[in-house]
């Protein structure tokens, strides 16, 4: 295939092909979109900082452990997925990449990140969430979120010694509250965006049985706490059946 036909191809979706090396990637100037998921790839090439229009890339589930400089000139990426390798290290110059929209580092081993102290994600309205492993940042001592649309902090940072969050007092997870509309009182809970919430004891109420949780007061949306997941600060609600009255004869 000679270079004016790769320069046709936009976006190129090779999930689960078994792919070990993307080395040439770098041909395919005009991407958009790559998804090399699910494949067996172990180490990124320079070439790959090239694709300066990719503006999704996807390489989840494969082996990669380290990522060049030249990925952080990716700056026109939005959605950049990388859960679910074994990369123990992130660059300050995540910076770089000031349109982010959605990161995901879920599933990787971010354990020797005491180089990174100061991270400044400051001016980027388009950053609304912060990945879940963001606690693992042991050497963290300064993160600046001004001027985005994050409203709150991963649960894995709370805890945390020695962190100073811009703006302060930022909510750690989304609020979950339990109202038994007349049973015993439930504790709330905090949960991460997009997890399942951990279900908890069943209240108990004289003359009633209790049998499901809803996102609404009159009981039309059950939750399923085993595939249901927290999208915002929210209240579930208890529901009853009430207990056959009891005919005493004298």
């Amino acid at each position: 295939m000679i270079q004016a036909d790769l320069d046709y191809v936009t976006n190129l979706a090779a999930a689960g092909k078994g792919i070990t090396t993307i080395e040439g990637i770098g041909q395919l100037k005009n991407l958009t979109t790559l998804d090399l998921s699910n494949n067996n790839i172990s180490s990124l090439p320079d070439e790959l900082g090239s694709l300066t229009k990719l503006t999704g890339l996807n390489l989840s589930s494969n082996n990669i452990n380290t990522v060049p400089d030249a990925f952080y000139l990716l700056t026109e990426l939005t959605n950049l997925n990388m859960a679910g390798n074994s990369l123990t290290g992130l660059s300050d110059k995540i910076g770089y990449l000031v349109k982010l929209k959605t990161l995901n580092l879920n599933g990787n081993a971010l354990t020797g990140l005491g180089t990174l102290q100061d991270l400044n994600l400051s001016n980027n309205a388009g950053i609304i969430n912060l990945p879940l492993a963001m606690g693992n940042l042991t050497g963290m001592t300064h993160l600046n979120v001004t001027g985005t649309g994050v409203t709150q902090l991963p649960l894995s940072m709370k805890g945390k010694v020695g962190i100073t969050v811009d703006p302060s007092g930022l909510p750690y997870g989304y609020t979950v509250t339990y109202d038994s509309k007349g049973g015993t009182a439930v504790a709330s809970a905090s949960a991460d965006l997009d997890t399942t919430l951990t279900k908890p004891s069943d209240p108990t109420r004289t003359g009633y049985n209790f049998y499901q949780r809803t996102r609404d007061n009159e009981g039309t949306t059950a939750w399923d706490f085993l595939g249901d997941r927290v999208q915002d600060i929210m209240t579930l609600y208890g529901q009853w059946l009430a207990l056959p009255a009891k005919i005493t004869f004298v």
